[in-house]
């Protein structure tokens, strides 16, 4: 009997985690695609690097201070994220300080593009800034509007 090929490594940043908690955003269907492709298909694999926790917290409660969320179901969506259980891994920091100089970014959305280019792997982002600076040099930083449904 064949086995099931292993699930496909993805790189996901806290832009399109975050969609998965707000309905109110475009490309929300597409976020919540990749999110299926990982928790009920088991297709994909999802990675990000150590910083991701600390976005998806400042991501919460930057919505619970603009009343765009309530502080209990703020609560909630982290704990729902953090036992969805993604892999997450520090890039190499000189690989991260290189891209960050090279392509004009911060130095943490330069973490997510060191990382998926460690795992050869594809990066999805809802950050504009970050998408188009990075898929000058990277092919693999994809835009999640362009994710498959």
């Amino acid at each position: 009997m064949r086995q099931a090929a292993d699930p496909r490594v993805v790189v996901v940043d806290a832009s399109v985690a975050l969609k998965w908690a707000f309905n109110d955003e475009e490309h929300v269907a597409q976020a919540l695609a990749l999110r299926d492709d990982f928790l009920v298909r088991g297709t994909l694999h999802l990675a990000a690097p150590t910083l991701f926790a600390y976005e998806l917290v400042n991501g919460v409660s930057s919505a619970i201070r603009r009343r765009r969320l309530e502080r209990a179901l703020g609560s909630q969506v982290l704990q729902i994220m953090a036992e969805m259980q993604l892999d997450l891994q520090l890039p190499r920091l000189d690989r991260v300080f290189e891209i960050a100089l090279d392509c004009g970014l911060s130095a943490y959305d330069s973490a997510y593009v060191a990382l998926a280019e460690a795992l050869a792997a594809d990066l999805w982002t809802a950050d504009r800034l970050l998408f188009e600076r990075g898929r000058e040099q990277f092919p693999w930083v994809k835009w999640i509007g362009d994710y498959p449904l």
